[in-house]
């Protein structure tokens, strides 16, 4: 359809590529059940909260629905192996021929974009088989896309200084972002047994 695409996009996606790797930022959630409650599930919460471990437990609307807001997106965590990754793409490839109209129709430049943030995203969006989880912000590069609302900042954890970014927990209703308010995000703090005495 438009003659050298491959190589264009490919340079693209390699320019990029050393940014991404240093200036992404990612931030785990994973699916909970009501019944985890108690142990949570598999080894998460041991790993992350050791003796300490806490879930809290989120309404996951405004990490589903689409919006530009905050320039951080989410995206299902892929457990793919790396024909299982061949499989896939073979698949995108399918769907561009089945949709080769469509794709003229749009042109050269904004088809090599689709498929760059369909790469971007692949990039971040690969896992073990630990959990059922969705990322979010795992597409979040300031260096290319920077967002006005989420702040950068240096802070210490455990003991080395790392830089974080913060997501505000306010809507923005009119750029589609709705539920992220913290009274409406979070439904619950869920206790481990090894904490079960607190009171929160």
């Amino acid at each position: 359809m438009f003659p050298g695409f491959c190589g264009r996009l490919e340079s693209m996606f390699n320019n990029w590529l050393p940014q991404f790797r240093l200036d992404t930022y990612i931030t785990c959630i994973s699916e909970h059940d009501d019944t985890e409650d108690w142990h949570g599930r598999l080894s998460m919460w041991r790993a992350y909260g050791g003796t300490a471990g806490v879930a809290i437990v989120v309404n996951g609307g405004p990490l589903l629905r689409p919006t530009d807001a905050l320039k951080a997106y989410t995206s299902p965590v892929a457990y793919c192996n790396d024909n299982e990754v061949e499989n896939e793409f073979v698949r995108l490839l399918g769907n561009i021929e089945r949709n080769s109209e469509y794709i003229k129709c749009i042109g050269d430049e904004a088809a090599r974009n689709q498929m760059f943030s369909a790469l971007r995203h692949a990039f971040s969006a690969q896992s073990t088989r630990l959990s059922r989880r969705t990322r979010v912000a795992g597409n979040y590069s300031p260096s290319y896309q920077r967002s006005t609302r989420i702040t950068s900042a240096i802070e210490s954890i455990n003991g080395t200084p790392q830089p974080i970014c913060k997501i505000p927990f306010k809507d923005v209703p009119e750029e589609g972002l709705v539920g992220l308010n913290l009274s409406a995000f979070v439904d619950r703090i869920s206790l481990t047994k090894q904490v079960s005495g607190w009171d929160v």
